[in-house]
C-alpha cells in the first residue's frame, strides 16, 4: 500500500525560482545594422508512402516485440517489410 502522506513534500520544501541574469549576451542594437536577406523557400515534390495502423499491426505481428528493433526518445522502432 503506498501511504500518500509520506510522499506530499510540499508543505517542507520552499523552492525559490532561479536567479535573473540581467548580463545579455550582445548589444541591443547588434542586429539592427545588419541587412536583411531574402530567402527563397524551394520545395522539392515529396513521394512519401503512408500506412494505415491495420497495415502497421499486420506487418508488425500487432507490434509484437519481436519485430522491435529499438527504442528512442520519439518511441519504438519495429521492423516491418511490405
Amino acid at each position: 500500500m503506498l501511504d500518500l502522506k509520506k510522499l506530499d513534500t510540499s508543505d517542507s520544501i520552499n523552492i525559490k525560482p532561479p536567479p535573473i541574469d540581467r548580463h545579455k549576451s550582445f548589444e541591443d542594437n547588434e542586429f539592427s545594422n545588419k541587412p536583411t536577406i531574402d530567402k527563397k523557400i524551394v520545395t522539392a515534390p515529396v513521394d512519401i508512402q503512408s500506412y494505415s495502423i491495420a497495415d502497421l499491426q499486420i506487418t508488425t505481428g500487432s507490434f509484437n516485440v519481436d519485430h522491435l528493433v529499438d527504442e528512442g526518445s520519439f518511441g519504438r522502432v519495429y521492423r516491418a517489410q511490405f
